[in-house]
């Protein structure tokens, strides 16, 4: 999935967070409820943001490397795929 992203910022970018131990006790995991700005703080920017809107409101998926995801609905974490 990164080598799409070859010489560019975003692989750059996503190759540095593939380094980061997401399942190290010390890491802080994202937690229900959280805000964008908190899931940033715990693990940084995601490769991708895919945004969806519909009439009930806006939901994202954030994209993190090592199949990571964090799925938010109306700007608050919903839940959290590992």
């Amino acid at each position: 999935m990164l080598n799409q992203f070859k010489d560019t910022e975003k692989y750059r970018e996503a190759k540095n967070l593939h380094f980061i131990d997401y399942d190290d006790p010390i890491i802080k995991r994202p937690e229900i409820g959280m805000t964008p700005d908190e899931v940033r703080e715990i693990w940084g920017n995601p490769i991708d943001i895919y945004r969806t809107e519909t009439r009930y409101g806006i939901s994202e998926q954030w994209v993190f490397a090592g199949y990571k995801y964090v799925y938010f609905e109306d700007g608050f974490v919903t839940a959290i795929q590992d």
